[in-house]
């Protein structure tokens, strides 16, 4: 019964936002920190991979913290990179993963949701680069857990995946926390 709620508060958690629930269901999700995460299905450049993590229900990741970008490039390599066929005509890169870091005007980068950014971990070729959107580079990379914006990626690689971020709103939750403690109440009676 724990399961189906919890799967029932997530659902209408999405729904609350006003996002389509439709493809949730098609992902691996990983928990961390309370916040779903999941590599997006498809390959692609770093817009293809967001209107994707938009239909999912959520954003490309926002990363406010080293624990979390630690746990997200380990989540990467492990989970996308060594366990994901490559298409056998498109060559690999397995070590970087889109993020929803962005330049929204002229170098000013920002999170796609909107949030404040808190943290950073640009890589040290950063500022020779002049690409618009950034990925996270995995464990096998010379820079592992860094960020960069290669516009080699940008222009032509759309063998990356995403790496998708749901977060549950928190009022959201506290109304379908109270009403999951209904539905137990009554099961009971």
């Amino acid at each position: 019964m724990v399961r189906r709620i919890g799967t029932l508060v997530l659902g209408m958690v999405v729904i609350g936002c006003g996002i389509s629930t439709v493809g949730y269901a098609d992902y691996s999700w990983q928990t961390y920190n309370g916040h779903q995460y999941a590599l997006t299905n498809d390959f692609g450049t770093w817009e293809q991979c967001e209107v994707e993590a938009v239909g999912a229900g959520g954003h490309l990741v926002n990363i406010n913290d080293e624990a979390e970008n630690i746990w997200l490039t380990v989540f990467a390599e492990n989970t996308f990179v060594r366990n994901e066929p490559m298409p056998v005509t498109i060559p690999t890169n397995g070590n970087l993963a889109w993020i929803g870091y962005f330049e929204s005007s002229n170098d000013i980068w920002e999170w796609v949701c909107g949030d404040e950014v808190t943290y950073t971990n640009l890589s040290d070729n950063w500022s020779n680069y002049t690409g618009t959107h950034a990925y996270l580079h995995g464990g096998n990379h010379p820079q592992p857990e860094t960020w960069s914006h290669n516009p080699l990626h940008e222009s032509y690689d759309t063998n990356i995946r995403g790496i998708i971020e749901v977060v549950p709103e928190p009022a959201m939750l506290s109304v379908l926390v109270l009403g999951g403690l209904a539905m137990l109440r009554r099961r009971r009676m």
